[in-house]
């Protein structure tokens, strides 16, 4: 082999790396994980900045605690600030307001001797994460442990004064039953516990009075707003 053919040839294998590294580099950005991403037209763009939410109740907020028989039935709610970030979290805070009513689960009766003070405001974030293959978001208080304070008056209200709701919640979509699937709406609702063939050893349930508080009759569709409208929007884990 000649001196100039060696050249040419170790030229062409370094040629070869290069593009290589280039192309494995380009993938490794277009894969990018551990983020929201938006698509138009086909169109994927990794989501580098903060973008808004909002809400369109599907059912109403309402809330049941099967170990005190107690449900509590609010008449509507909206997302006052909901906000995905750059580095995958979500934050939002969700107020209840109208009439909301304690009722008993079993019969299902209205509560009359108790008042629910109004409005509720929750704070929370979430964080979307993968499991047996589905990516769900885990809901945690945006400060502390405790999610709201719910306040009971009335003079023969049988319901403590205040009642803290502390702990975490799974959330799914529960029309298409993953975060990690393109939609231009994703239905927000409480994942229930029977999802889990393995156990989380990090969920705190939501609790009301130390009794286990399911969420699973509320729902509500959210979608990108503002600069991102009408874009489908997933979480790639």
């Amino acid at each position: 082999m000649t001196c100039e053919r060696a050249r040419r040839e170790v030229i062409g294998l370094s040629a070869v790396f290069v593009a290589s590294l280039i192309l494995a580099l380009t993938s490794s950005a277009n894969a990018e994980t551990g983020h929201w991403w938006t698509k138009s037209g086909g169109v994927e763009v990794l989501l580098n900045q903060s973008g808004s939410l909002s809400t369109e109740a599907d059912t109403m907020p309402s809330a049941e605690v099967t170990g005190l028989n107690l449900k509590l039935l609010c008449s509507e709610s909206e997302l006052a600030e909901g906000v995905i970030q750059s580095n995958g979290k979500a934050s939002g805070t969700l107020k209840v307001k109208n009439a909301c009513e304690a009722r008993s689960i079993t019969p299902n009766e209205k509560l009359s001797a108790c008042t629910v003070a109004e409005p509720i405001v929750v704070k929370v974030v979430a964080l979307p994460f993968l499991h047996e293959g589905k990516t769900y978001s885990l809901v945690s208080p945006a400060t502390g442990t405790t999610f709201t304070t719910l306040k009971f008056s009335g003079e023969f209200c049988v319901l403590p004064e205040e009642v803290s709701i502390k702990g975490t919640a799974v959330v799914e979509d529960a029309n298409h039953g993953d975060f990690g699937t393109y939609l231009l709406r994703h239905l927000l609702q409480e994942a229930s516990p029977s999802l889990f063939s393995s156990p989380l050893s990090w969920l705190d349930e939501v609790k009301f009075a130390g009794q286990i508080m399911r969420l699973n009759i509320w729902a509500a569709w959210v979608r990108l707003t503002g600069g991102h409208n009408d874009l489908e929007w997933k979480f790639l884990v």
